[in-house]
């Protein structure tokens, strides 16, 4: 028992971070305490954002209307930009509800996680996920997740603001969130992975066209070929897709349709994993995989499957064909970098870009689930839970490759990583009642690349899981991070509100018995995401932002695109109860931020 709670203590503890810093001025939104935003060479300004758009009134229970509230707290529903692209001086994006409740992982039992969905409600000041005691319409009933909430298509630009363009159409009902958008000859493609539920058993990805120029809807349709999608790439008139093939594995997707038909696609590559992210350098369109599904147990003598970068063929040699489809090249490897095979097993590639003759990466590494990795592969016993959570734990890593088309090998470097890591070496086994657990002992390995260049993962900070996006400014490399000591904290205040009520002897999600604090505002240091700029010429990179340019409940910076009045972002914020614009908090839900040099 002693050890279970001390396992719960290291899963809940919070992480700390340094207060922002970062060369900030001109906010459109008012600061929060140790912001510390500073003047300096950039300006950001919030030009558009989520709004309530229910009441909360208990688990459990019915809503109470639509704000303002007359009952109940206002709640934000709609959670990230999660998709993004840029035609002109104007940008369309796509969103998803309540992520982190769960809502946005359609792939939870097919990709990296390979978890159940998790079905206990939480409640929490700034939080709630309902799960199964949602009243939300017969959908949950149908077997769709109860804080799913219908996604949203938008278009803004400079001139006539934000415009929701979110269509009539059946087929968003049945959609989980708008995960890829892109654009290629005067089209606009959005798309995301279907429910599957007992009425729509069947996986499927859902994409939804529109006229690049004004915003007219062109119309939907389902690919039942594919079960999930995360990126699309534009290479000047053409567009690619990297889709999860129902069948397993990853395709990548050529879009040979036009306005009049927009439907239409040509298979140009074939990959052992889904096609997560998407760069063109040096002639060539380079893709960032997700790992396949785990093995139930860790075979040595085979090697495992891991996130991989793939190289197509010239582009100059014209588009890609279906006679490219088995001619992708491997360019780099989890385990290239990552010493413990476990651990690199549940890697996945995070956002990418090319920039100063370099092919940048990052890496993006879920909370807990190197420590989930090992406990399928090994088995566990209860003395080895905490050291096994310490010992898997990898903040996201950037690398950066260059001379990939020449005759010798692409010259790797590690920008932000560890220098060394822990590996788990098996030694025997021990039998646990009808359990075989493999015993062992970590030992420090250092990375196979090399010393990094700046410094640690994360950039430093540990609990930077994701190197989530990327964007190149005014010929300056932007990267955003998804941070996850925020919710670290929500996560500790809900587990230990939930102990006492039940100490005390009340039920602790009944509405009347638990109506939590706000957490004390002078502790929120150095939560919300990162964002950092590489300059050209090997310069350092430099650190623009530690704490979400004050937002600091804004978790991740979860898509960047570039047009001619600025560097837009699109955040991730799951913090549905952080719906009153007037309160002490930031705002919750998805906000859309566009950054500017001075002049």
């Amino acid at each position: 028992m002693k050890q279970n709670l001390l396992w719960l203590l290291a899963l809940c503890a919070p992480l700390y971070a340094q207060t922002d810093a970062g060369p900030l001025q001109d906010l459109s939104i008012p600061l929060f305490p140790n912001a510390q935003a500073t003047k300096g060479p950039y300006n950001m300004e919030v030009v558009a954002h989520a709004q309530a758009d229910e009441c909360f009134v208990g688990l459990g229970q019915p809503s109470g209307g639509v704000p303002p509230c007359t009952q109940g707290r206002p709640k934000v529903n709609d959670a990230y930009v999660w998709a993004m692209t840029a035609v002109g001086d104007a940008v369309y994006f796509g969103t998803a509800s309540n992520v982190l409740c769960g809502t946005g992982n359609a792939s939870l039992t097919s990709g990296t996680q390979n978890v159940p969905y998790v079905q206990d409600p939480t409640l929490s000041s700034v939080k709630v996920c309902e799960k199964d005691l949602s009243q939300y319409s017969a959908h949950v009933e149908q077997g769709y997740p109860g804080d799913w909430r219908p996604p949203h298509i938008y278009r803004y630009d400079p001139a006539g603001g934000l415009v929701e363009i979110t269509p009539n159409d059946p087929l968003i009902q049945e959609t989980v969130g708008l995960r890829a958008a892109g654009q290629a000859r005067n089209v606009v493609l959005l798309a995301g992975p279907a429910h599957v539920t007992q009425a729509s058993p069947n996986p499927a990805v859902n994409i939804f066209a529109f006229d690049a120029a004004s915003g007219a809807f062109l119309g939907s349709q389902a690919m039942p070929q594919a079960a999930d999608i995360r990126t699309m790439q534009s290479v000047g008139d053409d567009l690619y897709a990297g889709v999860l093939l129902t069948g397993g594995g990853g395709s990548i997707m050529r879009w040979t349709g036009s306005a009049a038909d927009p439907f239409q696609f040509q298979e140009v590559g074939r990959l052992p994993a889904q096609a997560a992210s998407f760069a063109v350098h040096e002639d060539r369109l380079f893709v960032g995989t997700w790992p396949p599904p785990r093995p139930s147990r860790y075979n040595q003598d085979a090697a495992p499957a891991v996130a991989s970068i793939y190289m197509s063929r010239p582009l100059s040699q014209g588009p890609l064909s279906a006679a490219d489809r088995d001619q992708w090249q491997q360019v780099w490897k989890v385990t290239d970098y990552e010493p413990d095979p476990v651990t690199a097993m549940v890697y996945a590639v995070g956002a990418m870009a090319s920039f100063d003759g370099h092919l940048y990466w990052g890496t993006l590494n879920l909370p807990f689930m190197g420590y989930a990795s090992h406990l399928i592969a090994y088995g566990y016993r209860a003395q080895d839970l905490v050291p096994g959570q310490i010992h898997t734990l990898r903040p996201a890593s950037l690398l950066r490759g260059s001379g990939f088309g020449a005759a010798t090998p692409p010259k790797m470097e590690v920008v932000y990583g560890f220098e060394s890591a822990s590996v788990f070496v098996p030694q025997g086994t021990e039998q646990l009642g009808d359990r075989t657990v493999t015993t062992g002992v970590w030992q420090d390995q250092p990375n196979k690349t090399g010393k990094p260049l700046y410094g640690d993962a994360g950039f430093g900070t540990i609990s930077n899981a994701y190197i989530w996006s990327m964007g190149v400014y005014q010929n300056k490399l932007f990267i955003g991070t998804m941070d996850t000591s925020f919710n670290s904290r929500i996560i500790q205040q809900t587990v230990f509100a939930t102990l006492l009520a039940r100490v005390v002897g009340l039920e602790p999600f009944e509405p009347a018995n638990l109506n939590p604090p706000l957490l004390p505002l002078r502790r929120l240091r150095g939560y919300g995401a990162d964002v950092y700029m590489v300059p050209p010429g090997n310069a350092r990179p430099q650190q623009v932002t530690k704490m979400a340019f004050g937002q600091y409940s804004t978790t991740g910076i979860r898509t960047m695109v570039t047009t001619s009045s600025g560097l837009y972002m699109g955040t991730a914020n799951s913090f549905n109860l952080l719906g009153d614009p007037e309160g002490r908090l930031p705002m919750g839900g998805w906000g859309l931020w566009r950054l500017t040099a001075q002049r």
